[in-house]
């Protein structure tokens, strides 16, 4: 196998059972790529008065909950011998953002409960996903752990894809599967007197196809084994992404960081996706250091 991400795949694990699910999504994907694999438990030591022990017991604790997740994953009891273990002091949100200075993945997984609690469990993947410097793959429960069966991407052709759409390819060549770009346009006005914005649309609509079609023809010179096909679909970007996509597919987007407070602002694409996707979604940061 080619070694095609050097920097390795860093995985968040917790002793849950969604953290578990990250881990054996992040072993299929590094194994795609050629890339180590490195599970990352990081442990809060507690402002409280720590448990008989102190540190050491905090650190011994949270140990055995992410050999636990590594040895169920790989269906032993002995440590996999292609996966190496980290603890590490901190946040996990925080932790697994440093990493992402350098990895080439960082993965971590998200709960299925909704509400208030889906918010606050889903948080370390929420903050991750928006802080990272680097792609961020977050594993939703009930989604396929496997090769996926398609990867879909979200384009808008007024950004640079590139990122995006090699990252998109790449998956699709070591999976075996296609490649579908999907991109939203605002929906046509509903007044059947105002004829202009209908024509407008539909001339938008044709450009938006002529855009995609480009970027296919760019990118197949240099993806030629991998299968591709263009989907312009009308609706909001968050809405139309999340109809295109199901369990067993994986779904990648571009994504702006957004360090400190503006990292829990909910509301963008990629927030909306990485919290109600039903399949894995990278989101593809720019990598930029500050």
């Amino acid at each position: 196998m080619e070694r095609t991400w050097s920097g390795g795949v860093v995985v968040g694990v917790d002793g849950s059972a969604d953290s578990r699910r990250a881990l054996e999504w992040a072993v299929g994907a590094a194994a795609r790529h050629g890339a180590e694999v490195t599970a990352v438990c990081a442990y809060d030591l507690p402002y409280a008065p720590p448990p008989a022990g102190g540190d050491a017991a905090v650190r011994g604790e949270s140990r055995d909950a992410a050999l636990r997740v590594v040895q169920q994953a790989s269906g032993v009891e002995e440590m996999r011998p292609d996966v190496g273990l980290r603890l590490e002091p901190g946040a996990p949100a925080h932790v697994l953002v440093q990493h992402s200075r350098t990895a080439d993945l960082v993965v971590v997984g998200r709960s299925g409960v909704a509400g208030l609690e889906r918010f606050v469990l889903g948080s370390v993947s929420a903050a991750t996903g928006a802080m990272a410097y680097g792609p961020v793959a977050v594993v939703p429960r009930g989604s396929r752990t496997g090769a996926p069966a398609r990867v879909v991407v979200g384009v808008d052709p007024d950004d640079d894809p590139s990122a995006v759409l090699d990252l998109a390819f790449a998956e699709a060549r070591g999976a075996g599967c296609w490649v579908q770009l999907v991109h939203a346009i605002p929906a046509a006005g509903s007044d059947e007197a105002i004829a202009d914005v209908r024509s407008y649309a539909r001339l938008r609509r044709e450009l938006a196809y002529d855009q995609m079609g480009d970027l296919l023809e760019r990118w197949s010179d240099k993806y030629t084994d991998v299968d591709r096909t263009v989907a312009v679909r009308r609706g909001g970007a968050a809405g139309v992404l999340l109809d295109a996509v199901t369990p067993a597919d994986v779904l990648v987007v571009g994504g702006r960081r957004r360090p400190g407070a503006a990292a829990r602002a909910p509301g963008s694409v990629p927030d909306v996706l990485l919290r109600r996707a039903p399949c894995p979604v990278v989101v593809v940061h720019t990598r930029t250091e500050s």
